[in-house]
């Protein structure tokens, strides 16, 4: 999921453009400042030390770092509930690898239904913020059409669970959707 822009990241270069007392994202790789977006480490601008490459100091503590990226440069993710078995089946077991059967034919939408059954869910309800652990026990689709977006995981649309539920993705709640 896309953060931020490189363009938008300031760096001992390009510091002029910032102005102590912002409220941004510090660190010394790429990696460093999406890694705070993520955890919403916000920290403030306290001083900005020329022409060097470490030049960024926050929080009036006397570490310098390498790039600076302001709060309100930072992307807000847009997601759109899932609409067919294909983009479930490749939002709950992303790493998982189809091959196709020996004639070379793709798996349809109907067996990756069938191999989502049993699969463990971790869900955050939004409204109360409580933590529910459950298993797909029935994928189904609407007029059997699998590319429908009537889609329904136990009973639920995916439309109510994008509305009402994060899911836990590698050790992260994130929304019940496809990032755009």
């Amino acid at each position: 999921m896309k953060l931020f822009n490189k363009e938008d990241v300031l760096t001992g270069i390009t510091a002029d453009k910032a102005v102590v007392g912002m409220k941004g994202f510090v660190g010394d790789s790429l990696s460093a400042l999406n890694d705070k977006i993520r955890r919403n480490d916000v920290s403030t601008l306290t001083d900005i030390v020329g022409n060097c490459a470490y030049c960024f100091e926050v929080d009036h503590k006397e570490q310098l770092y390498a790039f600076f990226l302001p709060g309100e440069r930072v992307m807000k993710p847009t997601y759109r509930p899932i609409a067919t078995v294909d983009e479930l089946f490749d939002f709950i077991l992303p790493e998982f690898e189809l091959v196709g059967d020996e004639y070379g034919k793709q798996v349809d939408s109907y067996r990756k239904a069938e191999i989502l059954l049993g699969k463990k869910l971790v869900l955050k309800d939004l409204i109360n913020n409580r933590t529910k652990v459950t298993l797909i026990q029935d994928v189904d689709f609407s007029n059997d059409d699998a590319d429908s977006s009537n889609i329904y995981l136990n009973n639920l649309s995916l439309e109510y669970l994008f509305n009402n539920f994060k899911i836990q993705i590698n050790g992260e709640f994130v929304p019940f959707g496809i990032d755009e």
